[in-house]
């Protein structure tokens, strides 16, 4: 896998992460169950096959932030081509949830993964008391769970173009908020299952509302 990486100019890494054990609904709220695991436990089990069960998958958890401009404006990302997992494949801003970066008083933290995620990629701060949580999704594409936010963010569209975000995406279109769900299925061959479930739920409440 290395040897295939180095020839595909892709990051491949290993750090401690955490899986998904099980997720439920109580008391008006929702409980996550976690484990651990790894990348290298990830990337070297997640191409065993369609049969093979979920719950001997390593199943990192991984995040998106649906962010939400000002001015009314979703920023929709593609993915560089030297990433390890949806290289070139339309995404917005996440990561996978790091043991050593999302322990918060010995406590996992999804909250501020997401958050973490936002600032090391835009280089600008986010209030995490206003994120909302969206929806779980599986990726079966590079089999994953991914726990999908969304926020407002006091930046306009102009201000998050002139951000740091080139490290880690390839380009960046900003899409109206009531245009997201048409672009979304326009484009669904090109973006990540993950985003494309996040969409789906984002519009399901404004359905509701």
């Amino acid at each position: 896998m290395l040897e295939r990486a180095e020839e595909l100019g892709r990051s491949l890494y290993d750090t401690p992460l955490y899986r998904l054990g099980a997720f439920e609904e109580k008391d008006g709220g929702l409980v996550l169950s976690y484990g651990l695991t790894s990348y290298r436990a990830y990337a070297t089990t997640r191409d065993l096959g369609p049969k093979r069960l979920h719950h001997h998958n390593a199943d990192p958890i991984g995040t998106a932030l649906l962010a939400i401009t000002v001015d009314g404006l979703v920023p929709i990302g593609r993915r560089s081509q030297s990433a390890e997992v949806n290289p070139g494949r339309f995404f917005t801003f996440g990561g996978f949830f790091d043991v050593n970066e999302d322990t918060q008083q010995g406590k996992p933290d999804v909250f501020n993964c997401a958050a973490r995620e936002w600032t090391e990629e835009t280089g600008l701060a986010i209030n995490r008391e206003q994120m909302d949580l969206l929806s779980i999704v599986y990726d079966r594409r590079h089999p994953h769970p991914e726990i999908a936010f969304m926020v407002m963010i006091p930046e306009t569209a102009d201000e998050l173009r002139d951000a740091n975000w080139r490290a880690e995406l390839s380009d960046l279109t900003f899409v109206p908020v009531g245009e997201l769900q048409a672009f979304a299925a326009k484009h669904a061959h090109e973006f990540t299952d993950t985003l494309l479930g996040a969409i789906e739920a984002f519009s399901s409440i404004g359905r509701d509302k």
